[in-house]
């Protein structure tokens, strides 16, 4: 028997905060609530968008939370399901990879965008913040949905 502390219980919260962060900004998405995404970043992070079909654009916050928020202003609803999520914590700094279904509707057109965020974190005095995010896009599918 061991007397050394169990990292378990640590690790355990780091992994259930950066998954709650994880979701924050899906909300923050659907919300296009600006004030959210923005706390979901520090300040200085930076968002790359790795499109399937043209060049990756790149954006910094605290600018890029409008963005975003303006950006989905153009459909009726969004649906932003996170699905996996790996994170691995080193200290105060994490690597995670989120996956998500990213649903974009307007009247019965549904835009579907599987996406996968690999994220960089810090630990600040607020919480984990996300530091650098590349956003990729592995498909898209377009569905037609019940008014």
């Amino acid at each position: 028997m061991s007397d050394a502390p169990d990292p378990a219980p640590d690790l355990t919260a780091d992994r259930l905060a950066l998954r709650y962060l994880a979701e924050a900004y899906a909300l923050g998405c659907d919300a296009r609530d600006a004030d959210v995404l923005e706390r979901c970043f520090v300040e200085g992070a930076t968002l790359t968008v790795h499109w399937a079909s043209r060049e990756p654009s790149t954006m910094r916050f605290p600018d890029g939370a409008g963005h975003i928020a303006a950006s989905l202003e153009r459909y009726d609803r969004t649906m932003h399901f996170v699905g996996n999520h790996r994170a691995e914590v080193h200290g105060d700094d994490a690597t995670g990879v989120t996956y998500c279904f990213a649903h974009h509707i307007t009247g019965t057109d549904d835009h579907v965008m599987a996406i996968r965020y690999h994220d960089t974190y810090v630990r600040t005095d607020h919480g984990w913040r996300i530091a650098e995010r590349h956003l990729y896009e592995d498909w898209t599918e377009a569905r037609t949905v019940a008014p």
